[in-house]
C-alpha cells in the first residue's frame, strides 16, 4: 500500500517510536543502579571526581545499542507503510531527533536536580571539582550523541527499510494470455472483417 506523502509518514513512525523508545530508555537508563557511585562510596580508592564521565560513557554505550534498535524498528514500519527506502531513512532520523530531545531534558533534569545537589550533599566545597566535571561531561554526552544519534538514526533506519523491502510479498504476476492460435491468412481476414464475405 504505496502512500504519496512519504515525509508525514516518516516524521510519525519516527517521532512515536523515538518517544516510546526514549522514555523506556531513558528510565532503564535512570533506574539501573550507578555501579561506579557504590563502589566509590565503598571506600575503593576511585576517585569521586572521574565518577560523572564514565557514567555519562556508560549511558551513551547503552542507550546508543538500545537506540539503534528502534531506529530499526522506525525503519520498518515505515518502509512496511510505503515501500520506499528513503521513508526508512526519514523515520530513523525523526526517532534519533525525538530521543536526541528526550536525552537532553532528562540530563539536564538529572544534572540540575539531582547530580549537583548530591555532590554538594556528599562532598561539601570540595565537590567543585566533581560539579564541574559532571557539566563537561554532560555537555560532551550531549553533542557526541547528538552528532553520533543522527548518523546511528539514518543508517539503522535504512537497514530497517532494507529488512522491510526484502520481507515485502512480491507483487502477483499477472494471468498467463493464451497462447495466440496459428490461422490461416484467410482465417485471419475473416476474423479481421466478420461482416465481409470473401471468396
Amino acid at each position: 500500500m504505496k502512500t504519496s506523502n512519504s515525509g508525514k509518514t516518516a516524521a510519525l513512525y519516527g517521532l512515536v517510536t523515538g518517544a516510546i523508545s526514549g522514555v523506556f530508555i531513558l528510565t532503564l537508563a535512570r533506574l539501573c543502579p550507578n555501579l561506579l557511585t557504590v563502589v566509590a562510596a565503598t571506600g575503593t580508592p576511585f576517585p569521586v571526581t572521574y565518577i560523572p564521565i564514565l557514567t555519562s560513557l556508560l549511558n551513551v554505550l547503552l542507550m546508543g545499542g538500545l537506540s539503534s534498535i528502534a531506529y530499526g524498528i522506525a525503519g520498518i514500519l515505515a518502509t512496511k507503510k510505503t515501500g520506499e527506502l528513503r521513508t526508512g531513512i526519514q523515520a530513523g532520523l525523526w526517532a534519533s531527533v525525538a530521543f536526541s530531545l528526550l536525552y537532553i531534558l532528562s540530563s539536564l533534569f538529572f544534572l540540575f536536580l539531582i547530580t549537583i545537589p548530591l555532590l554538594i550533599g556528599f562532598a561539601g566545597r570540595s565537590a567543585q571539582g566533581a560539579i564541574a566535571n559532571s557539566i563537561v561531561a554532560l555537555l560532551l554526552s550531549l553533542i557526541v550523541w547528538v552528532i553520533v544519534g543522527l548518523g546511528l538514526g539514518a543508517g539503522f533506519g535504512a537497514l530497517g527499510g532494507l529488512i522491510s523491502k526484502g520481507r515485502r510479498l512480491p507483487e502477483p504476476a499477472p494471468p498467463p494470455q493464451e497462447p495466440y492460435a496459428e490461422y490461416s491468412v484467410q482465417e485471419q481476414v475473416q476474423r479481421a472483417y466478420p461482416n465481409e464475405h470473401f471468396s
